[in-house]
């Protein structure tokens, strides 16, 4: 079972109280209070992992509406090119299970990409929902949460692809609002090769012996697996952060605070935490 626990908005990420409800319902008991350790979470941020993507349609403007709206302190978003090398917002590598279609973003160019409708089976209210350009999303964010830009490479894009992605948050004078994070590492040294004050960030889903061996990673996205308080001290001792991924749930919820990370990525940022008002 999935215990879901609510926040109301961004203060409640800082009261340091939260909930387990679902179980103790489910068995006619009043729902227990758990506390929170009050120093960490007064300073972990929170990022929307697609945006708000419960409240709408992942990677799209609706969604990072919703995501600042929740109080999250960043957005996760993901960048494809097109077939005419403009820098798209979108996860998959196939179309079929947004967009309902065949094909790639890289086999498209914008304007066909533009002329797309969500999938019917993403639910109703989405028809009239767009791909977002990453330019149209610094714009829409721009002075209001920060972005966590994951570079996808699956060899079909262009061998500039990544340095007209930091050309354009430059252009837009966001460097300070944006991290560039990726699996591939090689992305991370190009980045800091480029520009050295934007910030990177590894993902990892397999464990890593020696992280002082990353030093074109500023932070370190680690899969929830990978989270203990040894891996996250040593990660510390380097003077870089931890951000854990995909925190949905209470177990998930307690041992990002009993490792102490920074950063927890969630599908659900308006769910996840909730103050006791009393």
């Amino acid at each position: 079972m999935i215990l879901k626990i609510k926040k109301r908005k961004k203060e409640a990420v800082r009261g340091g109280v939260v909930f387990l409800m679902a179980a103790c319902i489910c068995l006619g008991q009043a729902a227990p209070v758990f506390a929170l350790d009050a120093a960490w979470s007064q300073k972990v941020e929170i990022t929307a992992h697609r945006g708000d993507s419960v409240k709408a349609l992942e990677n799209t403007l609706p969604a990072f509406e919703k995501a600042i709206e929740s109080g999250a302190d960043w957005i996760e978003l993901d960048v494809k090119e097109t077939s005419d090398n403009v820098p798209v917002v979108f996860h998959d590598s196939s179309l079929k299970r947004l967009m309902g279609q065949d094909g790639t973003i890289r086999e498209m160019t914008l304007e066909e990409i533009k002329k797309l409708h969500p999938a019917a089976s993403m639910g109703p209210g989405y028809n009239n929902v767009k791909i977002p350009t990453l330019e149209e999303t610094l714009d829409t964010c721009k002075g209001r949460i920060k972005l966590n830009i994951e570079i996808k490479e699956d060899g079909t894009e262009s061998s500039d692809f990544t340095e007209r992605v930091i050309q354009l948050i430059r252009d837009k004078g966001m460097t300070d609002q944006c991290m560039i994070t990726s699996f591939c590492y090689s992305v991370l040294e190009k980045v800091k090769a480029v520009e050295p004050y934007l910030k990177t960030g590894y993902i990892r889903s397999k464990d890593i012996e020696d992280f002082s061996q990353y030093p074109a990673a500023d932070q370190f996205m680690l899969s929830i697996e990978l989270i203990q308080k040894e891996r996250v001290d040593q990660i510390h001792s380097l003077g870089k952060k931890v951000t854990a991924w995909t925190v949905n749930d209470l177990y998930s919820l307690r041992k990002c605070e009993s490792a102490q990370v920074d950063d927890m990525i969630t599908d659900d940022p308006g769910g996840l935490l909730k103050l006791d008002d009393q």
